[in-house]
């Protein structure tokens, strides 16, 4: 079984849980205007565009004093519900800590760079439900599997004192790192240049990969954490096919991995997607071609007279580790 598999399999013990409805309706209620209701749509736009699954929505209560300063003011939301969404909130962070467990015993200043929600950013985090729980058997068996990532072993093997850093530099770095090949479509031209400069056995290459594997299993969790949170919001991921794909470019590979830029027609399938979403693509342009999971990077609205409504999607391709970056942690 792979990583993806696992995950999938505990995405699909998501939609088990007790309170699922509850949270879903919740969630569908804060992003919406319903005739008769009181319209909270501007804390859940406050909330999704942090790119935070649940823990976007107890940031942005949080930060409530200073919301309620702007123009739109900040709707009301009950404890209870506050309640209802850190209970889910907890359990993304309960998987991510026991993915992890191994890995910060062996170094501790590698958990604040592995960490997706930033703790610092929030105290008080509402206690848990008991209702809430994810399955112990499909946890267990995520676990088991994401200690066999490829960055896994390999951070293992370097020393605990490698790198004369803080926790707080190391994640600097990693962040710093990954948010450079997001920023560009080829790989950043310092990496090529260590790669393509220095032996694999130099301290250059070393530093380098330690900082790549980290980034390769903070993308991993992430997008675990992603899935999850689609698995509650929605009962399939979204499919980009020949039903609704107007062009295709892609796959363009590098040393970062894959990535695809999709024009899509805007219609009910298409509609709700967003940048952070995950979805199925199907190329169809080869029909012998295996649907791939992939992560939406960005995307812009176009309209014109020959196609209407359109999505452009900038997507990267989930491989089978769950991260977006191809085997640069291997390359490196």
């Amino acid at each position: 079984m792979t990583i993806l598999e696992a995950a999938y399999t505990l995405a699909k013990s998501v939609k088990s849980l007790t309170k699922r409805n509850d949270l879903r309706k919740l969630i569908y209620n804060l992003n919406s205007v319903r005739e008769g209701q009181i319209d909270r749509n501007h804390f859940g736009y406050v909330a999704r565009n942090q790119r935070l699954q649940l823990y976007g929505y107890l940031l942005t209560e949080a930060n409530r004093s200073k919301l309620e300063q702007s123009p739109f003011g900040l709707p009301r939301i009950e404890q209870e519900e506050l309640q209802l969404i850190s209970s889910f909130h907890n359990q993304l962070v309960e998987v991510d800590r026991l993915c992890i467990q191994t890995l910060v015993e062996h170094n501790p200043r590698l958990e604040q760079a592995l960490d997706i929600y930033d703790p610092t950013l929030l105290k008080n985090i509402p206690p848990s439900l008991k209702e809430i729980r994810f399955e112990n058997s499909a946890i267990q068996l995520f676990v088991e599997e994401f200690i066999k990532h490829p960055s896994y072993s390999c951070l293992l093997g370097f020393p605990r004192d490698f790198l004369d850093l803080s926790a707080q530099k190391i994640s600097n770095h990693v962040r710093n790192f990954e948010a450079s090949i997001l920023a560009q479509e080829d790989c950043p031209s310092e990496l090529q240049r260590v790669i393509f400069t220095y032996e694999r056995n130099s301290q250059e290459r070393k530093i380098l990969r330690f900082i790549t594997n980290l980034v390769a299993l903070r993308s991993s969790l992430s997008h675990l954490n992603q899935l999850l949170f689609q698995a509650l919001t929605v009962d399939k991921l979204a499919i980009l096919d020949g039903e609704t794909i107007i062009s295709f470019e892609g796959p363009r590979h590098n040393l970062c991995g894959e990535s695809y830029r999709i024009l899509v027609q805007l219609g009910s399938r298409t509609f709700k997607m967003e940048v952070n979403d995950l979805v199925l693509i199907k190329n169809p342009l080869d029909l012998n071609a295996a649907t791939q999971l992939g992560w939406i990077q960005a995307q812009a609205f176009e309209i014109s007279r020959e196609t209407g409504q359109t999505l452009q999607l900038d997507l990267r391709r989930i491989n089978e580790s769950l991260s977006a970056y191809g085997s640069l942690d291997q390359e490196a």
